[in-house]
């Protein structure tokens, strides 16, 4: 056990000199089948995307690439590369996050557009003088309502109708 793979696993070498692959490499039941592959047929076994835990429980995900090392066809030993793949995953989540607040930003551009033109021409039929009323625009959309205060706005008899009949809907 070289020193990656003990920061990698949380054993020191002396722990883990002697210690079974299973009880290093701990979390998936493809890993003892893949020793006894790789020792039978004296080839390499590569066992990718697998959930292994740390000595301390913390779960991470790795590539474990299994060679015999062989001399006149007797298995001497195997080699076992863990490659940890928690930044990966790491650089992977925040893309995806990343992806998903963009399209949230887009979303929220083209309801803002699509909101505010029809706020706009309420506010500028309200703006029409012709009673003596101030109040608020209310614009329901299904179950989201939106509230534009317009104030101080003249509001006439005819906006107020226009105005309910959107609330009512």
């Amino acid at each position: 056990i070289n020193p990656a793979s003990e920061q990698i696993l949380g054993y020191r070498q002396a722990e883990a000199i002697g210690s079974p692959v299973e009880n290093l490499l701990i979390g998936s039941e493809k890993i003892l089948p893949g020793v006894q592959e790789s020792s039978r047929s004296l080839s390499a076994t590569r066992l990718d995307g697998l959930r292994l835990y740390r000595r301390y429980g913390e779960s991470f995900v790795a590539n474990v690439a299994i060679h015999p090392l062989a001399v006149n066809g007797v298995l001497n030993m195997l080699l076992v590369i863990v490659q940890d793949l928690s930044e990966s995953e790491q650089i992977r989540e925040q893309a995806r996050q990343l992806e998903q607040r963009a399209l949230l930003g887009e979303f929220t551009a083209i309801f803002a557009h699509e909101v505010r033109n029809p706020l706009n021409a309420i506010g500028m039929t309200a703006q029409r003088p012709a009673g003596g009323m101030v109040g608020s625009v209310f614009l329901a959309l299904g179950p989201l309502c939106i509230a534009a205060l317009v104030a101080p706005v003249v509001v006439s008899p005819v906006t107020l109708l226009v105005v309910a009949t959107l609330v009512a809907n």
